[in-house]
């Protein structure tokens, strides 16, 4: 249920809408009469910031991994409304039950940042066994580039220019979008598991570059 005061604030606006049909209908059954719910607006993607790399081989080249490694993509924020736990679970049933061939060259890749007001990412990490199978997206402030890698800590010496100012990016010093646009094109398929939410803003950049998306239903 919405909170008393979240009613209230839309009560006061002259008109609200929201990014789909499902939060749409939630507002207008929670709010009745008293709110002025004009309707749904879709998210947009600026198309020249994320599109289709379709020489994969190239972007794995570019992040030094071989071009039949299979990379599983997670962009989110670290809150505890995004569910890494269960991600991070259901990376290890897919190790368990793939077939080995399969399970050796794949990956699961998170595009987060630590410490931040969600997830403790290292003990995760260390409860289900999957240190040297999850990669990160490390930022060089120093060369303004991008890697994936395993993590080894909060920051770490950059592979491109080899200075120590490669870090987790963070809300606050976030990369620019042509850098999260690579990521999303190293990415064989996205995924999506959060709770509180319905059409999270990475779920429509994936797709607009075109990687296959697997999602939550409810919303």
């Amino acid at each position: 249920p919405l909170r008393p005061e979240w009613i209230d604030n839309i009560v006061d606006c002259e008109a609200v809408f929201t990014y789909t049909d499902w939060g749409r209908d939630l507002l207008k059954k929670q709010c009745g009469t008293r709110g002025n719910v004009v309707g749904s607006m879709p998210l947009g993607v600026d198309k020249t910031k994320f599109y289709p790399i379709f020489n994969k081989k190239k972007v794995k080249e570019y992040f030094n991994f071989s071009n039949d490694s299979l990379v599983v993509g997670f962009v989110a924020r670290n809150q505890p409304r995004k569910l890494f736990d269960d991600v991070f679970q259901a990376f290890v049933l897919f190790l368990q039950n793939a077939p080995k061939d399969v399970s050796s060259k794949t990956y699961l890749y998170i595009h987060t940042a630590y410490p931040d007001i969600g997830w403790d990412i290292p003990h995760l990490l260390m409860e289900y066994g999957l240190g040297n199978k999850v990669l990160f997206s490390y930022f060089c402030k120093n060369c303004q580039d991008v890697f994936p890698s395993v993590y080894s800590d909060v920051t770490q010496i950059c592979k491109k220019c080899n200075n120590s100012m490669a870090s987790l990016p963070r809300p606050e010093d976030s990369m620019p979008d042509d850098l999260l646009n690579l990521v999303y094109n190293f990415c064989d398929l996205y995924i999506q598991v959060a709770l509180n939410e319905g059409l999270g803003i990475p779920i429509s950049e994936a797709m607009c570059c075109a990687v296959p998306t697997c999602v939550i239903n409810y919303s």
